[in-house]
Order: C-alpha cells, then structure tokens, then sequence
C-alpha cells in the first residue's frame, strides 16, 4: 500500500513538474513570438517612414517643376503681351499719323 501511495505522489509530482515546465515553455514562444511580432512592426514603420519622406521628397521635386514651369509660361505670356502692346502702339502711331496726313 505505501509503494501505491508513493508511485500515486511520484506521478502527481510529474504531471505538477510537467505543468510547469509545458507553461514555462509556453511562455517563452509566447514571448519570442511577442520579441519577432514588435521587430517585423518596427521594420515596417521604419519603411514606412522612408517611404513617406521619399513620397514628400519626390512631391517637393514635382512641385518646385510644375511652379517653375508655370515660371517660365508666365515670363512668356508677358513677353507676349509687351510684344502686342508694342505692336498696337506702333500700330496707333501709325493710323495717327495716317489721319493727320489726310487732314
């Protein structure tokens, strides 16, 4: 009776050794899983910062060449329109020379 009363205490020991240890292990996966979990969503705001400076970066670029761009069309339109007032001024000063000759 005593041996069947030890052998009853040896494998309650177990099964109490074997909880414990299967709850150790499980909470280092858990926590390894945890540790891999926080450096792929670190890497991934990491990315996603280089990606948005890149993004402004590129949108700064496109920006500064459409205003040049528009620069430029603009100085020309100017141009233009001081070639066509030049042109109507001539054009004036001609019709009133034109209208003082024929009175």
């Amino acid at each position: 009776m005593n041996d069947i009363a030890f052998s009853i205490l040896l494998i309650f020991i177990g099964l109490i050794v074997g909880i414990i240890v299967m709850f150790i292990f499980n909470n280092i996966r858990k926590n390894k899983a945890n540790d891999s979990a926080d450096k792929i969503i670190s890497n991934a705001k990491e990315e996603a910062e280089k990606i948005k400076k890149n993004t402004i970066s590129e949108a700064k670029i496109e920006a500064n060449e459409i205003k040049n761009r528009v620069e430029e069309e603009l100085k020309e339109k100017k141009t233009e329109a001081k070639e066509m007032e030049k042109r109507l001024i001539a054009r004036e000063e001609t019709l009133d020379k034109r209208n003082e000759t024929l009175q």
